[in-house]
């Protein structure tokens, strides 16, 4: 009856199983050491694909055949691990499936051990992960995907970065001659229609100089690169500074300008001023540019005011042409306005706004607007600032900038000044002049080195470009401080790059400092005048303009290829300064095409295209139109690998021959003898 019992009890445990290896979707497989057999359930070969079960034999060799070559290892290690080390075994590896190709499997099992430690079976199973590899191998595409779209992302923004730095190079070079010579001129004895072309010449430069700053502070802001520096400010000055400038602004059309403060404390405030005074600018300008008749107010009020801290609202209320509901959603993106007609109207590059918005939110603050169309608008900003005490009061007034009074600052020094422009050394060695300085050129940083290995002593400063040829300035310095050992002799690098990262460069590579272009004559006198000491009474010859007559116009010559009056307005009738621009037009670009045309026979396609630029660019302030249309067309031909070059360039250098012969009358006349 027992024996029957326990038949009874062995034949229900196989049934249940049997039942629980079909319903499972794994398959079962259990191996015999001792006697080297395996059992291989139903839905384990039907895993593998295979029909004909009554063929399959019960040997460890089946499972190893139908592994993929480059998996047996692995499993067979696995396996070693367990039996001796009682390990896991749990494997992901692939088998041949019939009619199938390979498909990714799980290996999972246990053994059982004898008392000595001898492993005499195992059991276990394996389950079907294709899908899951799949899944996971698409999302590890998208995971490299998403890499690959993140680097052309860098690259494009670094790409970017460096095509705005190269803009501003490009912009700011001539610009530097533009409003340094407006600045030249006006502290020159001029007529009165001339002192009016000077004023608008600084005034189309400085607009010109504000549309590229918003577009640099932007790039800035973008790149992470902009940065708040928080110190004492006054509030009272800086709002005295808004509605000193503003102010002008607003009685020239009319318009009423109310600053009030009435619940500020009158203390210093700790914060970055200049951003804040760069918000209230902005928001000021806009409020009295767009508004005709009434009045414009900037109030601030003083918010949660406690021991340390408080909050400042700033509000600039004006009574103009006012903002559609539609429209303020979008007023803070780059490049929006109200709508096209607005540029059309009033002009701007639509930045403004944003720019306020990147600080105002870099200083930890808002801001928003509210307005009504042909009601006026109100915009407002709030910041957090911290309240500072009476050292800080005192610090601030030691440090507050003393503004040096204009007048030979620099006499009896000498400089070395390096650029490749030759119109802008001429600019610069007369606004050294102007400040009882005089100077030695130098068209790139390799001959500013020959230079300096003869007379080093013979300079009391550098004035150093960056962007040159044949040796850049950032060369030119590491040589003159690390081989010719001059490390006491102040270098000033002259530059249009304004990146936080390109004047780093400048320093790193042994600059005091950097003066950036355009210049501006009061900074630079008053840069210099902190590394040069003055030798007061040495004789200084100063370079004046040639007095010109209220007509003027006769005073010029007369050059077939040259818009004689634009370049009167251009030069601000000075006819001295012309005649020399011919001489240096006719040293630096007479035989430019020739060696554009050399440059292109030897393969040389991107330095043709430069000579080109820069023949454009030499035309372009000598007023030479066709020239530099011509030189333009020629660069971008180059560029493109447009076919007929050649004999664009043929046509091209005989328009400077001709130039450079009328000119040479001209400068040949005047030059000393």
């Amino acid at each position: 009856t027992e024996r029957k019992q326990m038949e009874r009890e062995l034949r229900a445990g196989r049934q249940r199983f049997e039942l629980a290896v079909r319903g499972t979707s794994d398959g079962i497989w259990d191996w015999d050491i001792l006697h080297g057999t395996v059992y291989y359930s139903p839905r384990f070969l039907e895993l593998l694909g295979e029909e004909d079960c009554g063929r399959i034999p019960a040997t460890p060799e089946f499972f190893v055949e139908h592994l993929h070559p480059d998996d047996r290892e692995a499993v067979r290690e696995a396996l070693r691990r367990h039996l001796r080390d009682r390990a896991p075994f749990d494997v992901e590896c692939r088998l041949h499936v019939e009619k199938g190709g390979h498909r990714w499997f799980r290996a999972r099992g246990l053994a059982v051990w004898t008392g000595e430690g001898r492993a005499v079976r195992m059991a276990g199973s394996i389950s079907d992960m294709t899908q899951r590899k799949r899944a996971e191998q698409k999302l590890q595409n998208l995971v490299e995907q998403l890499k690959e779209a993140h680097q052309r992302a860098e690259l494009a923004a670094r790409a970017k970065s460096e095509f705005l730095a190269h803009m501003s190079h490009e912009i700011r070079t001539p610009m530097n001659a533009v409003l340094g010579l407006a600045q030249v001129l006006e502290r020159e004895p001029l007529a009165r229609s001339q002192r009016d072309m000077v004023e608008r010449i600084r005034g189309a430069g400085q607009s010109l100089l504000s549309i590229l700053n918003d577009v640099l502070d932007l790039s800035k802001i973008e790149a992470g690169q902009l940065r708040i520096e928080p110190r004492p400010f006054d509030l009272a000055v800086l709002l005295a500074n808004v509605d000193s400038l503003m102010g002008q602004a607003a009685r020239a059309k009319g318009l009423l300008l109310q600053v009030d403060a009435p619940s500020v404390p009158p203390e210093p405030l700790l914060g970055d001023g200049l951003r804040v005074e760069q918000v209230l600018f902005n928001l000021t300008g806009n409020a009295i540019k767009f508004t005709a008749t009434g009045a414009v107010a900037v109030l601030v009020e003083a918010r949660d005011i406690g021991a340390k801290s408080l909050r400042l609202r700033f509000e600039v209320r004006d009574s103009g042409i006012g903002i559609a509901p539609e429209t303020l959603p979008r007023l803070f993106a780059p490049f929006a306005q109200a709508d096209a007609g607005t540029a059309r109207r009033f002009g701007g590059t639509g930045l403004g706004l944003s720019i306020c918005k990147r600080l105002v939110e870099l200083m930890g603050g808002e801001i928003g607007v509210e307005s009504r169309l042909g009601h006026g608008s109100t915009f407002w900003f709030e910041l957090p600032l911290q309240r500072v005490g009476a050292d800080a009061v005192r610090k601030l007034v030691h440090e507050r900038p003393v503004r040096v009074a204009a007048g030979p600052r620099l006499e009896g020094a000498h400089l070395l000044v390096v650029d490749d422009s030759a119109m802008n050394r001429d600019l610069v060695e007369r606004a050294l002049r102007l400040e009882g300085a005089t100077a030695t050129l130098a068209a790139d940083g390799q001959q500013a080195v020959q230079l300096l290995q003869t007379r080093a002593d013979g300079f009391d400063a550098v004035l150093m470009d960056i962007q040159m040829p044949v040796m850049d300035g950032l060369n030119a310095m590491r040589v003159i401080r690390a081989e010719l050992g001059l490390e006491s002799l102040p270098i000033i690098a002259f530059t249009a790059g304004v990146r936080d990262d390109q004047q780093a460069a400048a320093r790193a590579a042994g600059a005091n400092d950097v003066l950036a272009k355009p210049m501006d004559l009061e900074q630079m006198a008053t840069l210099l005048a902190r590394w040069v000491k003055p030798r007061v009474g040495a004789a200084v010859v100063p370079v004046r303009p040639d007095a010109a007559t209220e007509d003027g116009a006769a005073s010029f010559p007369e050059i077939p290829g040259i818009d004689r009056t634009r370049a009167e307005q251009r030069l601000g009738k000075d006819r001295s300064m012309f005649i020399s621009l011919l001489q240096m037009f006719a040293e630096d670009n007479g035989n430019a095409v020739e060696l554009a045309r050399r440059e292109l026979d030897a393969g040389d396609h991107a330095s043709a295209a430069r000579r080109m630029h820069t023949l454009a660019s030499n035309a372009g302030f000598l007023c030479a139109l066709e020239i530099m249309a011509a030189a333009r067309a020629a660069e971008e031909a180059i560029d493109r690998g447009t076919p007929g070059v050649d004999a664009a360039l043929v046509v091209l250098g005989q328009q400077v021959a001709d130039l450079v012969a009328a000119s040479a009358p001209w400068y040949r006349a005047e030059s000393p003898s």
